[in-house]
């Protein structure tokens, strides 16, 4: 047999059709595998001593322990934050040169106000 006469491996499932979304999935409300391990990583975890257990990992293994709580976190966030001027008289400006003019004794207009605060 030819390799365009193959049928796909579908390993004794039928093969994927296009618009057809291959059945219901997991019913609303059961455990999916990934819970049933979550839960059981709980509870050796406690078992094993909990918080004091993982703070002897830390001090002992430190860098498998780093990698593992790297791999917890998320790899990327998002941040959509608008800022309002704080400091009307640096609207416009470059603040470098504006702090090297005050810096240098020339004269510059002071800055009033706290530091930017985020809009909303």
């Amino acid at each position: 047999m030819g390799k365009t006469d193959e049928k796909p491996k579908t390993r004794g499932h039928p093969p994927f059709e296009q618009g057809n979304p291959g059945g219901p999935g997991r019913p609303k409300g059961s455990v999916g595998i990934r819970m049933e391990l979550r839960e059981m990583f709980l509870q050796a975890l406690d078992e094993a001593g909990g918080v004091k257990y993982l703070k002897g990992v830390a001090k002992k293994r430190p860098a498998p322990f780093v990698a593992a709580v790297a791999k917890m976190l998320p790899q990327s966030l998002k941040v959509d934050a608008t800022f309002k001027p704080v400091w009307p008289e640096l609207q416009g400006t470059d603040a470098e040169s504006y702090l090297n003019e005050k810096l240098s004794g020339k004269e510059a207009p002071p800055l009033t106000g706290p530091p930017a605060i985020p809009a909303g």
